[in-house]
C-alpha cells in the first residue's frame, strides 16, 4: 500500500473535605482516590518540573481538576456534534464494567468498556472486498460546504459470519481513546469502531480508563492492562477468539496500548498480580502515539515541520502537569514505551502506525518505526501529509476524506494479519516502512 498523499468522563472519585495524600511507591490504598494530595508533601524527581511540565507544574490539584472539567465539557459538545454529522454513527451495542485489580487504586467495576458488535441491523447483503474498501474511503468525505456526506453504501455489506473471518471466531479489537490522559470517552472513536465492525466483522471493546488529574500515571496504563487480560479471559462471551485480539490506540491511547503491552510482558517488575494470564496479542494499531516523555515538549515542538501547527504549549503543558502529577521516572516503559530496549520490542506483534506531518510527535514516531524496521519486525507506517495531530477529531465537525482512507488502511492491515495475504503483502509492507521512515 502506498503512503497516503491525502493526506466524558465525569470527574473521578468522590469529593471529600478531608484531603488525603497521593499514593507513593508501596503506599497502602484507601477508599479515597488520589484527588486531594497533601500540599505539604514534597514531590521528588530527578528533572526540572517547570522545564518538563511548564507553568502548571506547581498548580494545585483543585485548579487542575476544575480546568480539566471545563475542557472535558467542551470536548463532549464537539464530539456530540461530529457524531451527528452525516452519516451519523451508531452507539455501542452493550457495555461491561471491569474490576480494577492492578496498582494502588483497585475497585469493583471501575473500568467501563463500551462494546461495538457487528450486527445484521448495520447492513445486509454482500459486496466484493474492493467495493467494501471503496465505500469505507467515503467516510468523512465533505461536500465542500462543511457538511460530511458519507456514502450510505459504506455501511452495507455486513452479514454475521461473513468477511475476513467467515467460519471462524471473530476478531476482537480493544481500543483506547485519546485526550491527553485527561479527557475523552469510549465513544470518541465510534466511527473507527463501526468501520472495524463492517469490514472485519470484528467486535470492538472501547475502554474508559480512569483519567488524570484524579488518577495520574500509572493508573491509566494499569487500567488498560487490566482491560486486556479481562477481555481476553471473557472473549468467547462475544464470539471472539482470544488468540485474535488486536489493541488499538489514538494519541494518548496509542501510548497506553503500547504501555499496557509492556506491563503484560513483565508484570512482576512492578509488583502486579494479573487476574488472568496475559494473552498473546495478534497485532497493534497506533495512531499518532506519544512514545517518549523524556524529551521536553519544547524540544519536540522545535523538531516539527512547522512548530506553529503543533498543539499549543498551554494545552500540552496542562496535559503533562495532570498526568505526571506524581513526577514519575520519565524513562519508565509504562510512561515512555518507545524507550523500551530492543530485546523487548522484538517481542511485539505486527504493528500498523499512522502519523501526521504537522505533529510534534512525528519525529519520535518515525524513530520508533525505524527501530522496528531495523529489527525486521512486521509492520507498516503511513504518513498523513499536511495534517496536524488528531486530524480525525473535532474540529472540524465533518470528517475529512483522508480520515476514511486511513481508517480503512488500518482495517486492511488487520485483515492481512489474519488472511492468506500475509506473505503476499510482506514485501509491500517492508517497502512502506522504508518509504515512511526515510522520506
Amino acid at each position: 500500500m502506498p503512503l497516503s498523499e491525502t493526506t466524558s468522563q465525569a470527574l473521578d472519585g468522590p469529593s471529600t473535605s478531608n484531603p488525603s495524600p497521593c499514593p507513593g511507591p508501596g503506599a497502602k490504598p484507601t477508599k479515597i482516590p488520589p484527588t486531594h494530595p497533601d500540599p505539604n508533601t514534597p514531590r521528588q524527581t530527578n528533572y526540572d518540573p517547570v522545564k518538563q511540565l511548564g507553568v502548571h507544574s506547581t498548580a494545585s490539584r483543585w485548579y487542575l481538576l476544575a480546568r480539566a472539567y471545563l475542557i472535558r465539557s467542551a470536548a463532549r459538545a464537539a464530539f456530540g456534534l461530529q457524531h451527528r454529522a452525516e452519516p451519523p454513527v451508531p452507539g455501542p451495542t452493550g457495555s461491561v464494567d471491569l474490576d480494577a485489580t492492578l496498582g494502588a487504586w483497585k475497585g469493583k467495576g471501575k473500568i467501563r468498556v463500551d462494546i461495538y458488535e457487528p450486527s445484521p441491523a448495520r447492513g445486509e447483503g454482500s459486496e466484493s472486498e474492493s467495493e467494501s474498501s471503496a465505500g469505507a474511503s467515503e467516510i468523512g468525505k465533505g461536500d465542500g460546504k462543511g457538511k460530511g456526506k458519507g456514502k450510505a453504501e459504506a455501511s452495507q455489506g455486513f452479514r454475521a459470519g461473513s468477511g475476513a473471518d467467515s467460519g471462524r471466531s471473530r476478531i476482537g479489537i480493544i481500543n483506547f481513546h485519546g485526550g491527553g490522559f485527561i479527557l475523552g470517552t469510549s465513544t470518541d472513536d465510534a466511527r473507527l469502531s463501526t468501520l472495524f465492525n463492517q469490514h472485519l466483522n470484528a467486535v470492538v471493546f472501547s475502554v474508559n480508563y480512569r483519567l488524570a488529574p484524579s488518577y495520574p500515571f500509572p493508573t491509566p496504563p494499569e487500567d488498560c492492562a487490566d482491560a486486556i487480560v479481562q477481555i481476553a479471559a471473557r472473549a468467547r462471551e462475544w464470539g471472539v477468539d482470544p488468540d485474535r485480539l488486536v489493541v488499538c490506540g489514538l494519541s494518548a491511547g496509542g501510548n497506553l496500548a503500547l504501555a499496557s503491552w509492556m506491563i503484560l510482558q513483565d508484570p512482576g517488575r512492578w509488583g502486579y498480580d494479573l487476574p488472568h494470564p496475559a494473552p498473546s496479542l495478534a497485532g497493534m494499531i497506533l495512531f499518532y502515539p506519544l512514545l517518549d516523555y523524556s524529551i521536553p515538549r519544547q524540544e519536540k515542538r522545535s523538531r516539527a515541520v512547522d512548530p506553529a501547527k503543533t498543539l499549543p504549549p498551554a494545552l500540552t503543558d496542562f496535559f503533562d502537569a495532570c498526568y505526571l502529577y506524581l513526577l514519575p521516572d520519565l524513562s519508565d516503559p509504562r510512561l515512555s514505551p518507545g524507550l523500551a530496549p530492543d530485546d523487548v520490542l522484538r517481542q511485539l506483534p505486527p504493528l500498523h502506525i499512522c502519523l501526521c506531518e504537522h505533529d510534534m510527535l512525528l519525529s519520535e514516531g518515525q524513530g520508533f518505526a525505524a527501530r522496528l524496521q531495523d529489527m525486521g519486525k512486521q509492520g507498516s507506517m503511513r504518513l498523513v501529509q499536511g495534517e496536524e495531530h488528531g486530524w480525525d477529531k473535532p474540529p472540524p465537525i465533518a470528517q475529512k476524506a483522508s480520515v476514511g482512507v486511513e481508517y480503512m488502511a488500518a482495517a486492511e492491515a488487520v485483515r492481512s494479519w489474519f488472511t492468506g495475504g500475509h506473505h503476499a503483502h510482506q514485501a509491500i509492507r517492508q517497502r512502506e516502512w522504508r518509504k515512511a521512515t526515510n522520506p
